[in-house]
């Protein structure tokens, strides 16, 4: 199975909807109401999984924004949104911070009771760092970061949150390698697999030796 099939099944910019969509086809669904969080710091921002969670009937909690009021995209908001949880049976978890993407999925799944503990992880990936290195940028709270990370020197290489999710398979990538798919170990069996776009090619080649000399967090 190649997820690069599964991409244009249900409409989204690189495939998000179509990836889920199968996967829940495969693995099925649990008891409801579903739970969908997402964590970005980006208000309004366009929900990647809008049209699956119109079609299965998702329960959206509150998202971590920076720009809301609401709960600040930070450790301590994770944590914040994990005690006053509404439907803790999670079913999708979305982190797409661009930037502290590795240290807020940490934080959540450090804190996580069972029951919230997501079947489906989609994470933000830095596509321009090469696969055999699993770093991170470091955390700064959103108040000190500034102009600190920038659009090469900002999240987590694939390995790192590979490494982090230990209970989980990597499934594969969205187009274009934005965001990695995991899955609960023993729930899904597929080749896992890197999108092989041109723009991780170039990226590798040409945008990582721009920023390999920063300061990387090794992820363990």
């Amino acid at each position: 199975m190649r997820l690069r099939d599964c991409f244009y099944d249900i409409h989204s910019e690189n495939g998000e909807d179509g990836i889920l969509y199968m996967i829940i086809k495969v693995i099925g669904l649990r008891q409801y109401p579903m739970t969908y969080v997402n964590i970005s710091n980006i208000y309004k921002r366009k929900n990647i999984f809008e049209n699956i969670i119109k079609i299965f009937g998702f329960v959206v909690n509150v998202p971590i924004t920076h720009n809301n009021g609401k709960v600040l995209c930070t450790m301590k908001g994770v944590t914040d949104l994990l005690s006053d949880m509404r439907f803790p049976n999670v079913y999708l978890l979305c982190v797409n911070t661009d930037g502290v993407d590795f240290w807020l999925l940490k934080t959540y799944m450090t804190n996580c009771t069972e029951g919230q503990k997501p079947t489906v992880i989609v994470c933000k990936l830095n596509y321009i760092i090469p696969s055999d290195k699993s770093i991170t940028v470091p955390y700064v709270v959103p108040d000190k970061r500034k102009n600190m990370y920038t659009t090469n020197y900002q999240g987590a290489s694939l390995l790192a949150i590979k490494t982090l999710l230990q209970e989980y398979t990597f499934v594969g990538t969205t187009r274009l390698s934005l965001f990695g798919v995991f899955v609960k170990r023993n729930t899904f069996l597929v080749e896992n697999c890197v999108e092989e776009s041109a723009n991780i090619i170039h990226g590798q080649l040409l945008r990582w030796p721009i920023v390999n000399k920063k300061f990387w967090v090794t992820a363990k």
